[in-house]
């Protein structure tokens, strides 16, 4: 997974993350989503078929060294830990929206 990241990230609230699927930077998008999880939350335009939430699932959670692609290029799982997790899919969309 390698990622396109934009320059000042460090002192912006925001960072526009965009990941693509490379295992050479894997342990890159895992170093930046541990750094950044208070400003980084989970988010998809593919639909809400339950087989593509369980391929992110798996992507983020397990650390998995090959999985199919949507195309021809092998994932490698990020195996991000709880905090990571519990910021990219719960807390950071609450303090986005503003919920308490």
């Amino acid at each position: 997974m390698s990622t396109m990241i934009r320059k000042g990230s460090d002192s912006s609230d925001t960072a526009h993350l965009v990941p693509c699927a490379k295992s050479s930077t894997t342990r890159t998008m895992k170093a930046f989503l541990e750094k950044y999880k208070g400003r980084v939350m989970f988010g998809t335009d593919m639909g809400s078929d339950k087989q593509m939430y369980l391929d992110w699932w798996r992507l983020l959670e397990m650390g998995d060294q090959y999985m199919k692609g949507r195309i021809w290029w092998p994932y490698y799982g990020l195996e991000l830990s709880e905090a990571v997790l519990k910021s990219l899919y719960r807390d950071t969309a609450l303090k986005v929206l503003n919920f308490k």
